[in-house]
């Protein structure tokens, strides 16, 4: 992660935000709490290509092009090898903050969840709860992470809570 993404959101703090969340890498990032703030490096992904009827008209291609279309892909295929994105991609959290009526951080738990790689077409793409196993792989990835930040969290019911 690039210096001045950190000094960025350190500055967002500083002058008064309540918390930072950057969106755009395509993958989990760490988590950081800035002057008792947190700080979502990347928050992950909350649909992927499949979850896209039509893909927009350009120069190479009209408005009727769907993703399949585009990907080179029989748009029944059900096989892994749909999956063409990096696996991370796959994975995103939904954070969950709670603050004290004077502002401060008291809570901060984060939901796992995935994008359903290998789902059936209508589904794959699309955000659902993780449970079980990858729930668990989402939220060790996220504290690992974050470890340096010197982010202490904690996994409980498969939630990830900071304090």
């Amino acid at each position: 992660m690039r210096r001045f993404l950190q000094r960025f959101a350190h500055e967002c703090v500083e002058t008064g935000a309540d918390a930072v969340v950057v969106t755009g890498p395509h993958t989990l990032r760490g988590i950081q709490v800035h002057q008792n703030r947190p700080i979502f490096y990347s928050l992950g992904n909350f649909f992927q290509e499949e979850s896209i009827h039509r893909m927009p008209a350009s120069d190479d291609r009209t408005v009727e092009s769907t993703v399949p279309d585009v990907r080179g892909e029989s748009a029944s295929a059900e096989t892994d090898s749909t999956v063409a994105h990096d696996a991370d991609n796959w994975l995103s959290i939904v954070p969950r903050c709670e603050f004290a009526c004077d502002g401060t951080l008291t809570d901060v738990t984060l939901y796992p969840c995935t994008l359903q790689p290998h789902a059936s077409p209508p589904r794959r793409g699309t955000s659902a709860l993780a449970t079980d196993e990858t729930a668990l792989n989402i939220l060790q990835t996220v504290a690992e992470r974050s470890a340096s930040f010197g982010t202490s969290i904690s996994i409980e019911d498969n939630r990830l809570d900071r304090y």
